[in-house]
């Protein structure tokens, strides 16, 4: 059975190996009565295929390879490096 893009954030059986760790944080919160906020988790299934069908593993590892942990503004530049690579990266199709 295919695994889901998207589960709503309160998604019974969501754990660390489906929506990463806070997704499962609020599936276990929401599952405690708690209230959690609604909306979703990307899954990290449609995670890994973002990353693979666009090509971006190499150029992620080559941006998180240029912080420096005594310079915090190379952590940033890393970052918004990432976020333009996710932002100019089609969703792939299958999970379209």
């Amino acid at each position: 059975m295919p695994v889901s893009v998207v589960l709503p954030l309160d998604a019974a059986g969501a754990d660390l190996a489906l929506v990463g760790g806070k997704g499962a944080s609020l599936a276990r919160l929401a599952g405690a009565g708690l209230p959690v906020p609604p909306g979703f988790d990307v899954t990290t299934v449609a995670y890994r295929d973002f990353v693979t069908v666009g090509g971006l593993r190499e150029s992620i590892l080559a941006a998180v390879a240029e912080v420096d942990p005594d310079r915090p503004e190379t952590a940033r530049a890393a970052s918004e490096r990432i976020q333009r690579l996710f932002a100019e990266t089609a969703v792939p199709e299958s999970h379209r």
